[in-house]
């Protein structure tokens, strides 16, 4: 029973760190100036200012998140969150090449 909820904790957490991962490498390549993209010689700048916004809505969520846990509990706002996480980067990948960059943050 012991082994069980450990492999289950070990998936799970191997997941959550997989996709924050996954999150924050999205991040910085969506911010990519326009005009490094073509370039071959290894240098790309990126719009730091955009990066810094979008970092620090974690902290928003974050926020969110502990009073949303505090008050529903644990299941509702770890399954409605981590979803729309997931839509809302997927719609982020898919969307940084349609679009320019301000309209992102």
């Amino acid at each position: 029973q012991w082994r069980e909820m450990m492999i289950y904790l070990w998936v799970a957490w191997f997941g959550m760190g997989t996709s924050y991962y996954g999150a924050i490498m999205i991040v910085t390549r969506v911010f990519v100036t326009e005009d490094d993209t073509d370039d071959n010689n290894g240098h790309i700048t990126f719009n730091y200012r955009s990066i810094g916004i979008s970092c620090s809505a974690e902290i928003i969520g974050l926020t969110i998140v502990v009073l949303a846990v505090n008050r529903i509990g644990r299941i509702y706002p770890a399954v409605s969150f981590f979803g729309l996480g997931g839509v809302f980067s997927a719609v982020l990948s898919f969307s940084a090449s349609s679009q320019s960059v301000w309209l992102l943050t």
